[in-house]
């Protein structure tokens, strides 16, 4: 980390929505974190996305946004969702990472914002494209898809 002249916050660079994918994939999985740490990262990202209801969880009741497990951030022209969304029995079904730059109306942080607004229209979609299909079916192998697989 590099410290911020001026700032006492720190310069992690960037990070690309695959990277962060994989991230929360490892995390998922159990293959980032002990179990314990995996457990506790979790629970703080489901527990912080209940009390945040714009982007990915807006247009879902209480009982589907308990579902996701989220990050939300937002700032200058930039808004971002990215997270995991569970099946109905608490397994992890999708990872998701939506980023978006150069927002248009980028001084509107709130619901009202167009890219928000996709992001909310991306999640119903996440959910009622995959709410059926259970965890194995929900993550596609790139490389069969690559090969011509299925």
């Amino acid at each position: 980390m590099t410290p911020i002249p001026g700032d006492s916050k720190f310069y992690l660079g960037y990070t690309t929505p695959r990277e962060n994918n994989d991230l929360l994939y490892r995390l998922s999985s159990g293959t980032l974190l002990s179990k314990e740490s995996t457990q506790a990262v979790l629970r703080i990202m489901t527990w912080s996305a209940v009390g945040y209801t714009d982007g990915i969880r807006r247009n879902m009741s209480s009982d589907e946004r308990s579902r996701f497990a989220t990050k939300h951030g937002a700032s200058d022209d930039k808004r971002h969702d990215t997270g995991i969304m569970f099946d109905a029995q608490g397994a992890p079904a999708v990872v998701f990472s939506f980023f978006a730059d150069q927002a248009p109306d980028a001084d509107n942080y709130g619901a009202t914002n167009p890219i928000v607004e996709a992001h909310a229209t991306l999640g119903r979609a996440l959910l009622d494209t995959y709410t059926h299909l259970s965890p194995l079916q929900s993550f596609i192998d790139p490389k069969k898809i690559a090969a011509g697989g299925h």
